[in-house]
């Protein structure tokens, strides 16, 4: 069974929390609960909705979870693409959207690709400008 969590930057110092997501829509706050071990403590920390992304059930080559707003590198019969790893409505699933004419590739179809996470649009939104 595939690890249901969430990542998201704290609001009041912008590190990243991860744990059960929950957004009150009324109130428009967003918070992950998450289980701090060091206190024996359950916490609930109030995150920047925009920067929330799930956990895609999938490592990398170098076994790092990937989540949603991932920046990736694709690596595929010798040819490098740079993706963001988004949710697709469509074909309701996990996918990598590319720069390079908007490709979108879901991770069924990368197939023997190696896939490395190389940031996030967060953290490192200047990834996505590199030139090629």
């Amino acid at each position: 069974m595939r690890k249901i969590e969430f990542r998201g930057k704290r609001k009041i110092d912008g590190e990243w929390v991860y744990g059960d997501f929950e957004y009150n829509r009324k109130r428009d706050i967003a918070r992950i609960h998450s289980y701090d071990e060091e206190l024996n403590y359950k916490c609930q920390t109030v995150v920047m909705s925009d920067t929330v992304g799930e956990f895609t059930g999938l490592t990398d080559m170098n076994g790092k979870d990937i989540f949603e707003g991932d920046i990736v590198r694709m690596l595929s019969r010798g040819r490098e693409r740079i993706g963001v790893v988004r949710w697709d409505d469509v074909n309701p699933s996990f996918c990598i959207k590319t720069q390079d004419n908007d490709i979108e590739y879901d991770f069924v179809k990368c197939g023997e690709a190696e896939i490395e996470v190389v940031g996030n649009i967060h953290d490192k939104p200047e990834l996505l400008n590199q030139p090629r």
